[in-house]
């Protein structure tokens, strides 16, 4: 994916978001629902750094909120990590 990340892009969705709530989004609150967006489709924690321009990483996790579902996703992946590897443990030994 060979994209540039624009200005517009990036802010289109918000706009949109403040449009139907009649909310106003400050600059705060776009760094945390983009931080917190990016974490839980999986990007990692020094992406989102890299993003936001944070100098310290954490920083970054000040902005990122952890979805349940990504909790129960990498909580299933790491149980299947852990279930592979104790069953080649078993075989070799």
């Amino acid at each position: 994916m060979n994209q540039v990340l624009r200005s517009k892009s990036i802010l289109s969705p918000f706009s949109f978001i403040a449009s139907v709530t009649d909310r106003r989004l400050s600059c705060y609150a776009l760094r945390h629902i983009t931080a917190a967006q990016m974490l839980n489709a999986n990007a990692a924690l020094v992406t989102i750094q890299d993003f936001l321009g944070n100098k310290w990483i954490t920083t970054t996790q000040r902005y990122c909120r952890i979805s349940k579902r990504k909790v129960q996703r990498d909580y299933y992946t790491a149980e299947e990590g852990v279930i592979q590897r104790t069953a080649y443990y078993h075989f070799v030994h």
